[in-house]
């Protein structure tokens, strides 16, 4: 058996183990279930509509009958979850099953082996999940405390909204006229147990009122516990993280590998080797950063694994910002390349501060010195510093304001300064005040260097940042790293004499969309380092939809407001082009 992770502590992260499933048998199942939860939800709306409606106050009593609010609680449960049993998710099969059991044995002693009709179907349904148990493997990844809150609130006001509508319907139905005030009243109240409807209502009904909100609120309680606490369900993976870790930094050969440990990054372990990769799913895409991280000679088993687990759940797979390490690989099994851009890459054996190549960053750096600015590198391990600390914070809040809806993700790292693990922070001082700081990360067991955050105050002289990069390379050098990076020119040099249609379409990006994204003054601003190479940097991706793809690119680096932001440049851009043609026409004129 291949050696995988040790388990001992747990990590997010999802795994892919396929057995063998019966396709028909399934749908079958599929159909029934949501059958028979239909039939079970309408028919007790039939009754409340007798009810509220109805002279008969013999369905007073069917209404609140316990064992009927149960089968249309559980119906209502698996009514909800069915949608997501459908796409595989495993937290719904074990809750499923869980309902049905629940159900047949309810149906049971009520209404005897048969249960009239509906115990066969319950049975039939609950035996053919059990028995492919290996269909429903998407695991739910990470607890999400907004998700929870946003479900939380989303509970309550369910239950009050439950709880006002059960008030105005007694109200109505026994003559009692209440005020709007005293219904929002008796709603609240009533949920705790403390309304005041006593005084009006029987003591038999309103002991059956207080039952029903009390039973809707535990209902409402355990489809919320259910639907915010899912990940509890779910089969977890577990490995040492420090494990992790470790295997990351010996065996990430692409300088974004040590970014798989950050919060917005799920983890895809092996089944078969010893090997992971830090992914996003968006827009019906499995995006992996950068590549694989595996042990050598796993390589084509895992890029297998991959796919086959893909294909399987009906994604399509792009490697974004890949370093060509498994071009052969990759190209074998079918997926497609396209050039993505070119890193900023500098051999520190051969990096200085001589000659035209560096001309620009030398008379910075001299000015800087001029100015009394200084670098230091701050060490955590060596003890905290709240100035220097809160320098961070506060310089990192001042570039996020700037930055806004576009503040990229998913291929920039952060500065976890509550854990730093391997990082390395270096920062430029002057006359007291922290001006600029960078953030390095390894890759390629140390060999290499990423600075990855580069952040400077607003109003920070000339040289601010360039003094740290140069020193902070020169250090990382003395140490033994081998060579310093200062990330992607993405769609920069894209295009030659073999290109495709994809790789033309990402030039065009690039020459005429610099007003969404300033492609190249990202390239200028790296060229004047004087970097010693520029290497490839690639997409390998799966299926035929380019767009896609692109799409999905997108949506990983800027998911938040990013639509909000297009749109206004789209506006922006459309009232430049009206304002400079109104501007020809006037001097035509």
């Amino acid at each position: 058996m291949a050696k995988t992770f040790n388990e001992k502590r747990p990590v997010k992260g999802l795994s892919f183990n396929r057995k063998n499933y019966n396709k028909y048998f399934l749908y079958s199942a599929f159909v029934l279930l949501f059958l028979v939860s239909f039939q079970l939800i309408f028919s007790s709306a039939v009754y409340t509509v007798k009810f509220l409606h109805g002279k008969d106050k013999e369905y007073l009593k069917d209404i609140f009958n316990l064992s009927r609010f149960i089968f249309f609680a559980l119906s209502t449960l698996n009514f909800i979850i069915f949608f997501d049993l459908v796409k595989k998710k495993r937290y719904a099969y074990l809750l499923e099953l869980f309902s049905l059991f629940l159900l047949i044995c309810l149906r049971i002693i009520r209404h005897g082996i048969l249960g009239k009709y509906l115990v066969p179907i319950y049975l039939y349904i609950f035996i053919v999940l059990y028995l492919n148990n290996g269909y429903f493997t998407v695991n739910v990844v990470g607890f999400k405390r907004k998700s929870f809150i946003r479900s939380l609130l989303a509970t309550l006001t369910i239950i009050f909204t439950q709880s006002i509508i059960l008030v105005v319907f007694t109200s109505k139905r026994f003559n009692l006229h209440l005020p709007i005030e005293e219904i929002l009243k008796n709603a609240f109240y009533g949920i705790f147990g403390i309304s005041t409807l006593d005084i009006y209502l029987p003591k038999n009904i309103f002991l059956r009122y207080q039952s029903t909100i009390w039973l809707q609120l535990i209902f409402a309680l355990i489809v919320f516990l259910a639907i915010a606490l899912k990940p509890i369900f779910e089969k977890s993976y577990n490995t040492n993280i420090d494990d992790v870790k470790s295997f990351i930094i010996e065996n990430g050969k692409n300088p974004l590998s040590y970014l798989i440990l950050e919060e917005d990054k799920n983890i895809f372990y092996s089944e078969r080797v010893r090997g992971l990769v830090g992914y996003k799913i968006v827009n019906g895409v499995f995006v992996i950063l950068g590549d694989i991280v595996v042990e050598e000679g796993g390589e084509n088993i895992f890029i297998e694994e991959l796919l086959e687990f893909c294909k399987y759940q009906k994604l399509e797979i792009l490697f974004l910002n890949s370093t060509g390490e498994y071009k052969k690989e990759l190209l074998s099994l079918g997926l497609h390349q396209a050039k993505y851009g070119e890193d900023c890459i500098f051999t520190l054996d051969e990096y200085d501060l001589k000659g035209k190549r560096a001309q620009k960053i030398r008379t910075a750096i001299n000015k800087s010195k001029k100015l009394g600015v200084e670098v230091h590198e701050y060490k955590i391990e060596e003890g905290r510093d709240e100035f220097i600390e809160n320098s961070f914070r506060e310089i990192t809040d001042a570039w996020i304001k700037n930055k806004g809806s576009m503040m990229m993700e998913f291929t920039v790292g952060s500065m976890n300064l509550e854990a730093p693990e391997n990082r390395r922070y270096f920062y430029s001082i002057l006359d007291g005040v922290i001006i600029a700081f960078v953030v390095f990360v390894p890759y390629d067991n140390r060999k290499g260097y990423i600075a990855d955050i580069t952040r400077r105050r607003e109003g920070a002289p000339q040289g601010a940042i360039e003094s740290i990069i140069y020193d902070g390379f020169m250090t990382l050098k003395e140490e033994g790293a081998e060579e310093g990076n200062m990330g992607l020119c993405p769609l920069y040099n894209v295009v030659d004499d073999f290109s495709g249609f994809n790789e033309k379409f990402l030039n065009e990006i690039y020459e005429r969309f610099s007003k969404f994204y300033n492609f190249k003054a990202l390239r200028h601003s790296k060229e004047k380092y004087g970097p010693t190479t520029w290497k490839n940097r690639y997409l390998y991706y799966s299926g035929k939809n380019f767009f896609k793809i692109l799409t999905a690119i997108v949506l990983c680096h800027f998911p938040k407001n990013m639509w909000k932001y297009v749109s206004t440049q789209i506006l922006d851009f459309v009232k430049d082009k009206i304002s400079t043609e109104r501007s020809t026409k006037d001097d035509l004129q």
